[in-house]
């Protein structure tokens, strides 16, 4: 080892040779720290863009878990009867339906009964989320999984015409979800509901209004 270090340090061109190499060598060490300054630059750039989207993620309003709810429902009948009414203890329900499983049910105590004067009469109610519900504590976003939206009138009589309405539903009080009530006939009822009618193939609508 001493030999060698000896051949190369009384050397001159041993010495030149050694110095090229050192030369190159430093400036190839200098392209590899800047390489490795480049990558902590791009990582670190990744690790703050998926932060930000976890982040954003963690404060979307359709990620939090649902704790509050209301709805409107307000349908457009056909019918000559005569009402101006607040039928007391006589309400409605309003569900999200995954292949005939409710995701959500919303219920009211009243609903109300106004003829327009143009053979038509307004059917409205305000419905409440129960905090006992099984959607309770789960994400928005998971209603997503519903491809129907039922509803019902406890008073409203089967095969009534209905000629338009909407439903709006609010979670949270941040998220507000928005359905029109198609033309249809209502459908027999179960229990204390008369009837039924319902919105169909509501995942493309919930898609574009639940967003994450």
């Amino acid at each position: 080892m001493k030999d060698i270090f000896t051949n190369i340090w009384e050397s001159i061109p041993n010495l030149k040779s050694l110095g090229s190499w050192l030369q190159w060598l430093s400036i190839a060490l200098v392209f590899v720290s800047g390489g490795l300054q480049l990558g902590k630059f791009v990582i670190d750039r990744r690790e703050k863009y998926l932060s930000s989207i976890q982040q954003a993620k963690e404060l979307s309003p359709f990620n939090k878990p649902i704790r509050t709810g209301t709805a409107k429902i307000q349908i457009i009948v056909a019918s000559s009867k005569q009402v101006n009414t607040r039928n007391i203890d006589r309400g409605s329900i309003l569900l999200f339906v995954q292949n005939g499983k409710p995701l959500m049910t919303m219920g009211s105590i009243d609903s109300f009964e106004v003829q327009n004067g143009n053979n038509e009469v307004t059917w409205s109610a305000n419905l409440n989320l129960d905090f006992q519900d099984n959607s309770i504590g789960k994400p928005v976003d998971f209603l997503k999984n519903a491809n129907l939206l039922q509803m019902g009138f406890l008073l409203l009589p089967p095969a009534s015409q209905i000629k338009s309405g909407k439903a709006i539903i609010t979670l949270n009080s941040a998220v507000t979800l928005t359905f029109d009530i198609p033309q249809q006939s209502t459908l027999p009822g179960q229990g204390p509901i008369q009837s039924f009618f319902i919105v169909p193939n509501i995942a493309p609508t919930l898609a574009q209004q639940i967003k994450e």
